[in-house]
C-alpha cells in the first residue's frame, strides 16, 4: 500500500489548532497553518485549478517563471 504526500488524513481525534501549534515558528503564522490544515482536510487542495494556483505561488517563492 502506497500513500499519497498529497493526502492529508489526520486521526479523527486530532485537533487542527493542537496541529498548527506544532508548526515551527516561521514565515507561516499558526492562523495561516490552522487555515491550511482545515482545507486540507476538506480536499480542498484536490482540485486542479487550487493545486495549478499553488504550484504557481512555489515557482514564483522559489524563483522560477512559469514557463520553467
Amino acid at each position: 500500500m502506497s500513500v499519497d504526500p498529497l493526502k492529508f488524513s489526520a486521526p479523527p481525534h486530532a485537533d487542527p489548532v493542537d496541529e498548527a501549534n506544532r508548526v515551527p515558528e516561521g514565515a507561516v503564522s499558526p492562523e495561516r497553518m490552522l487555515a491550511v490544515l482545515r482545507r486540507l482536510q476538506q480536499d480542498y487542495y484536490s482540485n486542479a485549478e487550487v493545486q495549478d494556483q499553488v504550484a504557481h505561488a512555489v515557482r514564483q517563492d522559489l524563483g522560477f517563471s512559469r514557463t520553467e
